[in-house]
């Protein structure tokens, strides 16, 4: 390529141009949605208690799933009237055929409770949404529904979307009611109503019909749309009258059994979630979206307001800011360093390297199918100041070489040739290094694996530059003449670069080979100090960077049971003291919107806060103040604060607890509860027992037998009374509705003086259900989990990181709570949860992949080397860098993450690269002749200068990132710390500990 600068422009034309027109077809998506290894199983039985879904429907499930060889895990989540079970596959399954099989296998069961809906059996997505629009106002519930259906309809027809869903509302229902004086004054009964209108709510087509005059298709019509034709069908014909159903019945639309559970702006409210189709621009298509919903708001009427909740295009548009703005700042500030040391056209054209690596990878992308999302952004910003490690070496090489007179094209050939094994080597042990993300299971490995295709991807474009076409870019490179300010500052640079080569390190090279043990020792000790600092719990560690979030929610759990009057005065109260510690902290103008959630015995109330440069306040300062106006609060359960980016927030304490005696997992809950509690620092606690609600247990007496009862038939009876039953479902405006039938809610009452509630018989014969029922007065349990076939309780907590070590924290939960409570109680089976669950699946992946690239490495340097031993020599620095990134974070206050992790995953290919090239050149000079220690100290005099650039220039690159203070910014800081500190380190261990190491090690290297 050297003596073809046409072959070498054109395949960097080539290069630059199908990464440019390629980035339009890759697919871009704010977060990651991928495909995970898990089939869900809903199942669906409206008014049956937790135990009845338990008994009736999750045992079968669990009877014909538990053991089966597609099944890794198989967990439960068991509600009043709902349950979901979720399996987790091995990893060597194919979901679709999994899910064919598992859906025949449901199907096959005759066990179900016959009033139960479909059960729905799907592959879990995981999908991220792009935006969320709340429609709020003073309106009814029907009103609100009606705006939202139209909206979402919209929506769905005139933007790029996958599809838009409400929340905030239940499912739409028409509910038909009737008064018992109704029934008694025709003498009908809730099945003659129901089986009129079953006659009557579908279209039933007759067929086809051939005529003379062609084909004539024949239906009957009988479907419904609205609440009118619902009113007008005939129910029974009475004196030649007809009776219709809107003359004995009321007819409403409903939302479930909630009253209006969400509200906005103290207002009622809807949220309308959209999905960016495959192949939409997020940053594109949220612009538009945001401008119908302004040309929309002209359209609805005045008391109805549209305000944008979230948008993650947002966060994603400020991640590709924040890589463009860093790497082009971080490019400059490489530039200026290397121009620092070596000629500016060099400098310049090693720093373009950068962007022809990005720009490459970029053309790459739609091969290996990478999508462009918040975490292979992390591939770009990882590499940033990786990229020119390799273009230096070459340069520099180059570069000495025409220092000492040699010609030009002969400098670029040697140059090119005596680094193209090492800097091929150098770049496959980078990718080597990254090799253990790919062993990462789960979800997590499904995330990180497109990122890590697209390091490689770097790597190899990096790898094509640096041999190919940056050798052609210096064929114009001559010994400097010094006509300019800039060049004679420059080789005034240079000059004192070379006098602390010459005399300073030349000198300490000397007695570092003088006393090589010595040094070693120094660096060992160092490095045992900094990881037993670590290792002591003075250092906090988290799976996931903790970082404060806009978003700051009370999560509220109530006794079950509660009124909602109460339950809704409590809601209220909470959301004042919110107002309250904002005036305290002088931000009542500090937020954006809030939100109010209440569901059942949980509840939230969301305050969203304006950026943090726009408020004196930091979340932390927010969340303390609204703890301290809330107080105690009588009829609350608990109350958790979750201020915090992503799932989980604060509650780093995750403990699941299993058992088969229900009252026995009760008391060992209760009692892991009070020890955590008594923990310093450990605030929030909570389980997921809950409290009863009363049951009332029906039995058919000896009477209700006679009379023709059953268990079957009461329960239905009693159902149909008080909660309904189900007459039909059809879609209307896009949606599901069910059609309900029952009791108008005057009856409800009765409930607490049951006996009294009179009933029908088979007979037809009006009877109290005293009389035909024995009635025994329980409590219910409202909810169950279950994991692999045995209940457990979940036990949540949060630390306080401002008063306590969350690492310390787990490790006495670990060490000393969990071993003396499996003690206590003889089968009680304890987990870790949460991060720390993930954690742990992660870490053996992990230590085995490292272990495999670890293997790679010094395989392909032993066999490069022909040595046994010079490969150790080369791989034993990583451990020594590694505790400059621990102390990196130690000094800056920054915790441990799986970010951090990252760092050093390219910090050890970055320092492997520069012991492994000092070695090559010591083993060149042996063989050119010189002794061992010759070889060792012209070598270590050699590689100074690209040492130290290349430090520099990785840590330089990376000096942006970290004095971002960006919400963005701050999931990358500890991958930065870790690099940054690291490979400034790094110039010691390369320039000191490796001589240190190749002198002790000599008579082997000889040998």
């Amino acid at each position: 390529m050297i003596d073809n600068p046409v072959a070498t422009n054109l395949l960097t034309v080539v290069i630059l141009l199908v990464g440019l027109l390629s980035f339009s077809s890759i697919q871009q998506e704010t977060s990651p949605s991928f495909k995970v290894n898990e089939i869900e199983i809903i199942a669906s039985y409206p008014g049956a208690t937790a135990q009845d879904m338990e008994q009736s429907i999750v045992l079968a499930i669990e009877q014909l799933l538990l053991n089966h060889s597609y099944v890794d895990e198989l967990s439960a989540q068991i509600e009043e009237g709902d349950a979901k079970v979720t399996l987790s596959l091995h990893d060597w399954v194919n979901r679709e055929s999994a899910l064919n099989e598992i859906k025949n296998a449901i199907d096959r069961v005759s066990t179900f409770p016959k009033q139960m809906e479909p059960i729905i059996v799907s592959l879990v997505q995981e999908e991220d949404s792009l935006i969320e629009i709340g429609l709020h106002g003073n309106v009814s519930p029907l009103t609100l529904y009606y705006h939202a259906q139209r909206l979402k309809n919209a929506m769905a027809s005139e933007l790029d979307v996958s599809k838009v869903i409400l929340e905030g509302q239940g499912s739409a229902e028409i509910v038909i009611e009737v008064k018992e004086m109704v029934l008694r004054q025709y003498d009908i009964s809730l099945a003659d109503i129901s089986a009129a209108l079953t006659r009557n709510l579908t279209d039933v087509p007759v067929g086809n019909v051939a005529t003379n005059g062609g084909d004539i298709v024949i239906r009957t019509l009988g479907r419904a749309n609205n609440l009118d034709d619902f009113s007008n069908i005939s129910i029974i014909n009475q004196d030649n009258h007809s009776i219709l159903l809107g003359d004995i019945a009321d007819l409403n639309y409903e939302f479930g059994e909630n009253i209006q559970p969400f509200m906005l702006n103290s207002q009622p409210g809807i949220v309308l979630i959209a999905y960016q189709d495959t192949f939409a621009k997020p940053v594109e298509l949220s612009a538009e979206i945001v401008e119908f919903i302004n040309e929309y708001q002209e359209n609805i009427p005045e008391n109805l307001t549209l305000t944008v909740l979230q948008d993650e295009a947002e966060d994603y548009q400020k991640r590709i800011a924040l890589l463009f703005e860093n790497g082009l700042i971080g490019m400059l500030l490489i530039m200026f360093v290397l121009a620092m040391f070596v000629d500016i056209r060099l400098a310049f054209w090693v720093s373009m390297s950068i962007p022809v690596a990005i720009i490459g990878a970029l053309g790459l992308m739609p091969l290996l199918s990478l999508p462009i999302n918040m975490i292979t952004l992390f591939a770009f910003i990882i590499t940033l100041g990786i990229l020119v490690d390799d273009s230096v070496v070459v340069a520099e090489n180059i570069h000495q070489k025409v220092l000492q007179g040699i010609e030009i094209k002969t400098a670029l050939k040697d140059g090119v040739g005596e680094m193209a094994m090492p800097i091929i080597i150098s770049v496959a042990t980078n990718m080597i290094a990254f090799l253990p993300v790919l062993f990462v299971p789960g979800e997590l490995g499904v995330m990180f694996k497109p990122m890590t295709m697209l390091i490689f991807a770097i790597f190899f474009v990096s790898l094509i530059e640096a041999l190919f076409i940056l050798p052609h870019h210096l064929s114009g490179l001559k010994p400097k003449v010094n006509t300019t300010l800039v060049m004679r500052w420059q080789q005034a640079s240079v000059n004192s670069f070379n006098i602390l080569k010459s005399r300073y390190y030349a000198a300490l090279l000397k007695k570092v080979m003088a006393q090589p043990i010595l040094v070693i020792t120094i660096f060992v000790a160092i490095t045992s100090v900094i990881f037993s600092w670590t290792l002591s719990d003075r250092v906090d560690q988290s799976f996931v960077p903790k970082i404060e979030s806009t978003r700051i929610d009370a999560e509220i759990e109530f006794p079950s049971g509660l009124p909602y009057q109460q339950k809704s005065d409590i809601v209220n109260y909470i959301q004042d003291a919110g107002y309250k510690a904002l005036n305290k902290l002088d931000g009542i103008n500090a937020h954006k919107y809030v939100m109010q959630d209440l569901i059942a015995s949980e509840a939230s109330v969301t305050f969203r806060l304006v950026s943090d440069d726009l408020r004196t306040f930091s979340a932390l300062d927010f969340v303390d103040a609204w703890r301290n106006k809330i107080g105690p609060v009588a009829g609350v359960k608990s109350i958790f604060f979750d201020y915090q980016v992503g799932p989980g927030g604060g509650q780093e304490i995750v403990i699941e607890l299993g058992h088969q005696n229900s009252q026995i997992l009760a008391n060992a809950s209760k009692k892991m509860m009070k020890k955590l509690s008594n923990i310093s620092g450990v605030a929030d606690v909570d389980s997921a027992l809950v409290d009863g609600k009363p049951e009332l247990d029906l039995t058919v007496n000896q009477l209700g037998k006679s009379l023709g009862f059953d268990s079957d038939s009461l329960g239905q009876t009693v159902r149909s009374i008080f909660y309904g039953d189900i007459l039909h479902r059809q879609i209307i405006d896009g949606d599901e509705v069910k059609i309900k039938l029952r009791m108008d809610k005057d009856i409800r009452p009765f409930a607490t003086h049951i006996n009294d509630l009179i009933i029908t018989s088979p007979s037809g014969q009006g009877i109290p259900l005293g009389e035909v029922a024995n009635i025994n007065h329980t409590i219910a349990t409202t909810a169950i989990d279950r994991l692999d076939g045995n209940q457990f309780v979940e036990i949540t907590g949060s630390v306080l990181r401002q008063t306590a070590s969350a690492t310390a924290v787990m490790n006495r939960i670990e060490l000393d709570l969990i071993p003396a409570l499996v003690e206590e109680f003889d089968g009680l089976s304890v987990e870790l949860g949460g991060s720390a669950r993930v954690e742990s699946k992660v870490n053996m992946p992990l230590i085995y992949g490292a272990l495999i690239s670890l293997a790679l490495i010094y395989a392909i340097l032993a066999i490069y080397f022909k040595s046994y031993l010079a490969p150790l020599l080369v791989i034993v620095v990583i451990p020594f860098c590694l505790s400059a990134a621990l102390l990196g974070h130690i000094l800056l206050g920054v915790d441990l993450s799986v970010m951090s992790l990252f760092g050093m995953i390219a910090l050890a290919g970055l320092v492997i690269n520069g012991a492994f090239v000092m070695l090559v050149q010591i083993n060149l000079a042996i063989k050119r002749g010189d002794d061992l220690m010759t070889s060792i100290e012209q070598a270590a005099l050699s590689r100074f200068r690209p040492v130290i650039i290349t430090a520099i220039t990785t840590a330089v690159g990376l000096i942006p990132l970290l004095f971002e203070t960006s919400t963005q910014a701050l999931y990358l800081i500890p991958m930065a710390i870790s690099l940054s500190f690291g490979t400034i380190f790094s110039i010691a261990t390369i320039l000191l500990l490796s001589p240190a190491l190749f002198v002790v090690a000599k008579k082997k290297l000889t040998a």
